[in-house]
């Protein structure tokens, strides 16, 4: 929940924050809008993304120490870093994991970030050190996106969660549809 109400809030506030529709960062990219609810493939890959951190990391008996927001909000900074170039992958896996060296105000993602943290979740970028540290750890790990390779038995035991996903990619459902049908 609190992963699907703070992602709501990062796509409000990049779309409609003066602020973040004007940062030189932002204005820069490629893909400006930088979103995970969207309803397009890239949105929903960087929500996949984020969730399956969030899902994984919560395995480690480590995560206890960080309340359920702070699991997030590091975990969003990780995917919106790589995802805004501040760095990439392997810097975020290693390198951010033994040094804080990318979680400065020069950057200009950080301070994006900073203000949206301020904003939404009431604290400083400086607080979720710790936590964006761990979480890192787990950008190290590949994903499998492609959803043609998951058996017909598992999708027909697993139908609640593909629904659960319609909502960010309506082909999703229509997927899930066809396979139970036998269709493809």
């Amino acid at each position: 929940m609190w992963a699907n109400w703070y992602t709501t809030q990062w796509d409000l506030y990049i779309q409609c924050n003066a602020i973040a529709t004007q940062h030189p960062l932002i204005l820069s990219l490629k893909d400006p809008h930088v979103v995970f609810k969207e309803t397009d493939q890239l949105a929903y890959s960087r929500f996949r993304e984020l969730m399956q951190i969030i899902d994984i990391s919560v395995l480690d008996a480590r995560s206890l120490q960080y309340l359920p927001r702070t699991i997030v909000a590091a975990s969003m900074y990780i995917i919106l870093a790589y995802h805004c170039g501040q760095a990439t992958k392997q810097q975020l896996a290693y390198d951010l994991s033994k040094s804080s060296q990318f979680i400065d105000r020069r950057f200009p993602f950080n301070n994006l970030y900073g203000d949206f943290l301020m904003a939404n979740f009431g604290f400083q970028l400086e607080e979720l050190i710790p936590a964006i540290q761990f979480m890192s750890e787990f950008m190290g790990i590949s994903f499998n996106y492609n959803t043609a390779a998951i058996p017909n038995e598992v999708i027909d035991s697993s139908y609640e969660e593909f629904l659960s996903f319609q909502t960010h990619n309506p082909m999703q459902l229509d997927f899930v549809k066809k396979r139970l049908n036998g269709q493809t």
